[in-house]
């Protein structure tokens, strides 16, 4: 698959994703020349809290096709002078790969829960404790 091609199926599974918001502007994506010698895709995800970069290189002679992603945060924790970020899912350029990525950013945009639901409707309860 010729990198224009992997643009378009990415654009594609975007464009899925999105649930009916068809507005290329939710992602930027850019062509980039690589360590390989060979031309690499990027496109960029970016969330309230997080910056996602979702790269893929075409089948070389030496190399089998890629895709994966890195994601940063877009500010420092509190008390620190630094971004978090790390690696997401990666593997060969395909449907299975790119799922384990959409999966990848939702557990990392997940936040946990203080005051659970069920907590809310009750009146003897106070920041998810239940009081006698």
């Amino acid at each position: 698959m010729e990198l224009q091609e992997m643009k378009e199926q990415l654009v594609e599974w975007m464009d899925a994703m999105k649930n009916g918001y068809r507005d290329s502007e939710i992602y930027m994506y850019e062509f980039e020349s690589d360590s390989r010698k060979s031309k690499a895709l990027r496109i960029r995800l970016f969330t309230d809290i997080n910056d996602y970069s979702i790269v893929a290189y075409p089948k070389t002679d030496e190399y089998r096709s890629y895709l994966g992603c890195t994601y940063s945060s877009r500010r420092p924790r509190a008390g620190e002078d630094w971004t978090r970020g790390g690696d997401l899912a990666d593997g060969d350029f395909s449907t299975w790969t790119w799922t384990k990525i959409l999966s990848d950013i939702i557990g990392t945009e997940l936040v946990k829960i203080h005051n659970p639901i069920k907590f809310l409707y009750m009146d003897n309860v106070r920041h998810g404790e239940v009081i006698e």
